[in-house]
């Protein structure tokens, strides 16, 4: 419901239970509230995104499916799943997680319309069930600018640690939360915890993954600006590489040579 501040710095949070309010204080309040953090934005730092900047993701688990179980299937295209895709992960011989992600300035429909419709397309998924619905937005506008105040670190999808250009975040975020638990107990124990020292976490998260988001950011705009027609023409281009076995420098340069045409949209990549 809040920050607990003394003298204007955070001191822990204000929050509510079934027992009625309560507080809990901290030396460090590690900001990990996901997209749209409000502790963050109570702490002063900026997390407002764009519509061009947010996914908004939905995801059915299915049962009655037929597919492998060790394929994963994406789907791109402004009929599928506009500004992002769409896919099926097996969880076993009948079982799935089916979903898409839509992005929120390219999207004429909720993103729950576009799966009904993909799924209702799909031979194998049409007969099953949904056993459950899962959905959230997904900030792909590359990490705030700022995530360090007096007492306070900002991890994860609330500082927008996300991967801009698949929307995976689960592996950045462990990345900063570790860092974050780091710097923090070793502030706590100096007994230290200004801005000035906490700053080890942003300088050491940005050397971590900060180039790697800013490049996939980058990837995010290239895709965007591709048409249906050369989405495909690029995936056909792919038939036969062992994703596991290539970097992604690798397959860039692979498309580049498959379509010089494309070379002026992937050079910023390369």
């Amino acid at each position: 419901n809040g920050l607990v501040l003394e003298n204007g710095r955070p001191n822990g949070v204000k929050a509510l239970g079934t027992g009625g309010r309560f507080e809990v204080a901290a030396d460090v309040v590690i900001a990990a509230d996901g997209v749209g953090s409000r502790v963050a934005r109570w702490a002063g730092l900026n997390t407002t995104l764009k519509p061009v900047n947010i996914e908004s993701g939905i995801q059915f688990q299915m049962v009655g499916v037929d597919l492998d179980p060790s394929m994963m299937e994406f789907y791109l295209g402004s009929r599928v799943s506009p500004g992002g895709y769409a896919w099926i992960f097996g969880k076993g011989r009948d079982m799935a997680n089916v979903g898409l992600g839509v992005l929120g300035s390219r999207a004429q429909r909720r993103p729950i319309e576009y799966l009904r419709d993909f799924v209702a397309h799909m031979p194998n998924l049409s007969n099953g069930k949904v056993v459950e619905i899962n959905g959230g937005g997904v900030p792909v506008s590359g990490p705030i600018k700022k995530t360090v105040r007096d007492n306070l670190l900002v991890v994860g999808d609330a500082a927008h640690q996300v991967n801009p250009l698949t929307g995976g975040g689960i592996d950045s975020a462990m990345r900063a939360g570790t860092i974050a638990g780091e710097v923090a107990a070793k502030a706590v124990e100096e007994g230290n915890t200004s801005e000035k020292r906490l700053n080890e976490y942003e300088k050491r998260w940005r050397k971590s993954m900060g180039r790697r988001l800013e490049q996939y950011l980058k990837g995010k705009e290239v895709l965007l600006s591709l048409s249906d027609d050369e989405l495909d023409m690029l995936a056909k281009s792919l038939s036969g590489v062992r994703f596991d076995k290539i970097s992604l420098t690798d397959l860039l340069k692979a498309l580049a040579k498959a379509h010089p045409k494309f070379l002026w949209k992937l050079k910023g990549l390369l």
